[in-house]
């Protein structure tokens, strides 16, 4: 492209432009150059012949193409664009930063035949504003790094000015206050503690009104955004103009300081507070001098001694402090001599004992300890000191409890090992042990509670006290077992014990629960006879024992707990008859083994045994239950598995009470088990339950008669029972 090539109709005009300050282009509506001025192609770098082969996206910097394009659209438009910023990229590949604005020319017809833009380098002013941002960066980390915010006050006219910081100190955000002149003047007045606001405000008065020259200084309290109240320390000076002189204008510091003053009232008053410390110490202290005269007590040192400060001081110390040996009460302990001697700390042991000046006899701990200068010479000893007796007495209780069982108070396992090899020897001979279970423990933990177990085990321990020897120890070794050592016993005298022992627990009764244990004994006859042989020969008799004496207790204990429940539970006994009468009848509809019946049988006469756990209002309670209350329901039949599963006769049916409340579309507990999962005998216990209690009558609700039970149970067939069950019920009904 030439200048010939260049159509403009006022050369005039042509003539301005080219020589303009500023760079003007026109382009086509592709963006192809039409014309370029002087100004142009000197910041541009380009060759006449160049331009005209380029197009405006050639010289456009690539983070400003996404921009340029939005803009070029708005122009072709039809709307001119009265401020653009871009980056220019010269023939060298500098960036020039530019503004300016882009408007359009129309032919004759008014159509875009070109757009025009006029543009300023503005890559100075950038650079500076740039810099300038890099400088204001350095200034605020500066000041956030120093913990220090600044401030400027033009006196004249009546203005102040706080940085960022100011109000970061202060634990606001600039944007909490609206000053819309920036002026802080108020909000500085109101942020500054009541009680010093007027102190502070006279004193930066008094700098400006007489010593602008000098520097000023003042601190003062301000409050915080969350109420916290700080000390902050104000620092300035006034500004000179070009000539020297001072002028209106004061600039400077606030700077947080309030760690500063804390530190300065700790060593204000750290004297006093050490003094105040070593009087309120809940040990008792005593300091003396290098002669070992008493210097100073404290109220605790006074009641522990029986002096008062008043007599004692300049005292010799041996005759307020007068510490003895208990083992030998003759061994006077002069532990000050030793420490001044020394120069280093002297403990006591567990048996000193202070005599105080009544002459009562005090169990104590402590120590004496030199005070040394700062040449490590020893001025004087501190004694600290406190009455031992309740120490001494938490110490005899723990190790009674190291040797002791917590709940029946007997010596523990852990003692009664010791004892075995203490008094395995010749004089004990023949030496006698005896193992002891108690039968039932767990079953009655199940049935009755923990706390019904615990009370077992306590009766147990007082049966074993009530009947033993005193020179016999007693211990519990494990859970439910028992041990007696019984020294120079020979068997017969162990049979006698043993019988002794039975007898009296037959006659025990705890409520529901009875009292039954399997005991075995063995005789050590011979001191080469080894002791472990003997333990071992007494569990294993005992063990005997167990299979005798256990079974019974167990039966026994389900009898009871059946009658607990029937006596609890109002018609109980009638319904676990009906539900026993129609699993037997399910159970030969279904073609079942005679054994399998009796299993079923059985497990449907215990089904419900877990609801010994229960409180009787609850099962009974004509409302209806709490999420809670149903929650503990929801756990008998856990409770019977457990109670069942402990009796090895009926361990074979624990599962079917277990299962029983399980759905055959898995919504059921406690497992969730699905169609066959579940055991035979409890989908026939639960079609037999439900079926009872529909055509009973209940407090809350009239019996269905059987044809509506039946209707019911094939409602819910396949979702809560299985189908084949409720099929052999319904021909039993029909």
């Amino acid at each position: 492209m030439s200048k010939t090539d260049l159509h403009l109709s006022d050369s005039e005009y042509r003539d301005l432009v080219e020589q303009a300050s500023e760079l003007i282009q026109c382009v086509d509506q592709n963006g192809k150059f039409i014309y370029v001025n002087k100004t142009w192609i000197e910041a541009l770098g380009y060759g006449e012949e160049e331009i005209i082969k380029l197009s405006f996206w050639d010289i456009i910097h690539p983070e400003s193409i996404e921009d340029c394009r939005k803009v070029f659209a708005e122009v072709l438009s039809g709307k001119p664009v009265d401020f653009v910023e871009a980056i220019f990229l010269s023939k060298s590949g500098e960036s020039l930063a530019v503004e300016g604005s882009i408007g359009v020319r129309k032919d004759a017809s008014d159509n875009i035949i070109s757009t025009q833009g006029i543009f300023r380098d503005v890559t100075t002013y950038r650079q500076f504003q740039k810099d300038l941002k890099q400088e204001q960066n350095r200034y605020h980390s500066f000041i956030s790094v120093s913990n220090t915010c600044g401030w400027e006050h033009h006196q004249s006219r009546h203005f102040l000015w706080c940085s960022p910081e100011f109000f970061t100190m202060l634990g606001y955000q600039p944007g909490d206050f609206d000053s819309p002149s920036g002026n802080m003047i108020e909000i500085w007045r109101g942020l500054v503690y009541p009680e010093d606001l007027e102190r502070a405000v006279a004193a930066f008065r008094n700098y400006l009104s007489h010593g602008k020259d000098e520097m000023f200084e003042s601190h003062f309290r301000m409050v915080r955004k969350n109420g916290e109240i700080i000390w902050v320390w104000s620092r300035g000076r006034t500004l000179r103009d070009e000539n020297g002189n001072l002028g209106d204008i004061t600039v400077g510091t606030h700077i947080d300081i309030s760690k500063r003053i804390q530190m300065e009232n700790l060593l204000a008053f750290e004297k006093e507070r050490y003094r105040t410390t070593l009087l309120s110490v809940g040990d008792a202290v005593i300091s003396t001098d290098n002669h070992g005269k008493v210097k100073l007590m404290n109220p605790v040192a006074e009641v522990l001694t029986g002096w008062t400060q008043r007599e004692a001081v300049d005292k010799k110390i041996d005759e307020v402090f007068r510490v003895y040996d208990e083992r030998d009460a003759s061994v006077f302990d002069n532990s000050v001599k030793r420490a001044l001697n020394q120069g280093q700390v002297i403990k006591s042991d567990d048996h000193t004992l202070l005599k105080t000046k009544t002459g009562e006899i005090i169990p104590i701990k402590g120590s004496a300890a030199p005070i040394k200068d700062a040449d490590g010479n020893t001025t004087g000893v501190v004694i600290v000191f406190r009455d031992f007796t309740e120490t001494r007495k938490q110490q005899k209780e723990i190790e009674y409890l190291s040797f002791h069982d917590f709940l029946t108070g007997l010596y523990n396992r852990r003692y009664i090992e010791d004892a075995v090899n203490r008094m395995d020897t010749k004089r004990n001979l023949p030496f006698a042990i005896m193992t002891l279970d108690v039968n039932g423990l767990k079953l009655t933990n199940d049935a009755f509670g923990h706390k019904t177990g615990d009370c077992l085990l306590k009766a147990v321990s007082e049966i074993l006290i009530s009947v033993c020897r005193a020179d016999d120890i007693i211990g519990r070794v494990g859970g439910d077992e028992f041990m007696v050592l019984l020294p120079r016993t020979n068997a017969s005298q162990a049979v006698h014990i043993q019988k002794r022992i039975e007898k009296s627990s037959s006659s025990k009764k705890l409520g529901e629960v009875m009292v039954s244990l399997a005991i075995g004994y063995a005789v050590k006859e011979k001191l080469d006879e080894d002791i472990q042989n003997t333990i071992r020969a007494s569990e294993n008799n005992m063990y005997k024992n167990k299979l005798k004496t256990g079974k019974v207790m167990r039966n026994q204990t389900i009898e009871m707990v059946i009658r607990s429940i029937n006596q609890k539970f109002k018609s109980e006994a009638l319904h676990t008859k009906r539900v026993v009468q129609y699993c037997d009848e399910l159970s030969e509809i279904l073609n079942l083994s005679e054994q399998q019946r009796e299993e079923i049988k059985i497990a449907a006469m215990l089904h419900d045994i877990g609801k010994i756990i229960i409180p009787p209002e609850m099962l009974n309670k004509q409302e209806q239950l709490t999420e809670e209350e149903l929650e503990l329901v929801k756990k008998h039949a856990e409770t019977s598995y457990q109670i069942l599963r402990s009796v090895d006769e009926y361990g074979m049916i624990a599962e079917l009470t277990l299962y029983h409340h399980e759905r055959w579309d898995g919504s059921g507990y406690p497992e969730g088990l699905k169609g066959e999962e579940i055991p035979l005998g409890s989908r026939i216990i639960a079609v037999a339950d439900a079926y009872e209690a529909m055509t009973t009558e209940k407090n809350y609700r009239q019996a269905l008669s059987p044809q509506e039970a039946i209707a019911e149970l094939q409602k819910h067939a396949g979702s809560q029972f299985d189908p084949l069950v409720v099929k052999a019920l319904t021909k039993i009904v029909k």
